[in-house]
C-alpha cells in the first residue's frame, strides 16, 4: 500500500529580511516583538498543519494564545490586525491560513502529487 501524500511541510523558508516587509513592519510597529513572534509562531503552526490551514475556533484561539505565551486579548488583536488590516492571514469557516505560505508550498505539493 502506498504511503499517504503528506499535506504539510517540515519547515518554511524564512527570508532574511522578512521583518522589513511593509506589512510585517506595520505589525511590528503596532505590537512590537509580540506581534512578530506571534506571526512567526503562527507560520510554524500552519506549516505543520494539513493543507497549511489550522482550526481556529474559540477554543483553538485560547490554546494557540497559551502555546505562544501571549495574553488572549493581545493574541486576538494581533490576529485581527494581521487578517483584516494587513491581510497576511485568512480566516474562513473556523480555519486560519496564510495565502503566501500556500503559494510558496504549492510547487512542493504539486511535486508530491506527481510522484
Amino acid at each position: 500500500m502506498a504511503r499517504p501524500i503528506k499535506k504539510n511541510a517540515d519547515y518554511f523558508p524564512h527570508d532574511k529580511d522578512m521583518r522589513n516587509d511593509p506589512k510585517i513592519r506595520a505589525l511590528r510597529t503596532k505590537f512590537g516583538p509580540a506581534g512578530y513572534a506571534t506571526y512567526c509562531m503562527m507560520l510554524e503552526t500552519l506549516t505543520d498543519s494539513d493543507e497549511f490551514r489550522h482550526p481556529f475556533s474559540d477554543i483553538d484561539k485560547v490554546l494557540l494564545a497559551g502555546d505562544f505565551g501571549v495574553e488572549q486579548e493581545l493574541f486576538d488583536a494581533i490576529i485581527g490586525f494581521s487578517s483584516s488590516i494587513i491581510g497576511v492571514f485568512d480566516i474562513d469557516n473556523d480555519f486560519i491560513s496564510c495565502p503566501k505560505l500556500k503559494e510558496r508550498f504549492s510547487p512542493l505539493l504539486e511535486k508530491r502529487e506527481k510522484q
